[in-house]
């Protein structure tokens, strides 16, 4: 999506050298771009959302993990203290 309304520009004249111009691009009107840049930050919104669902999931699931890793050290433990 390019909304540029102006740009400056190079052009290569061959008798005088790269001259700087200042031109008009043609594109989307203003209200096309606005409306565009909104529903891309909706979107983005919406990613983030997920993203931070997902986020979520994954620390639960690290906890859960860390907790049963904790019980297996702590059967471990106990199997090597009663064989010694």
């Amino acid at each position: 999506m390019i909304c540029l309304r102006s740009v400056t520009y190079t052009i290569e004249n061959k008798c005088a050298g790269p001259v700087r111009k200042t031109g008009t691009v043609f594109g989307p009107s203003a209200r096309v771009c606005d409306s565009a840049m909104a529903r891309s930050a909706a979107a983005v919104e919406q990613q983030l959302g997920e993203s931070a669902q997902r986020i979520e999931i994954l620390d639960t699931s690290v906890a859960e993990l860390n907790q049963k890793i904790d019980r297996l050290d702590e059967r471990v433990n106990t199997i090597v203290a009663t064989t010694k």
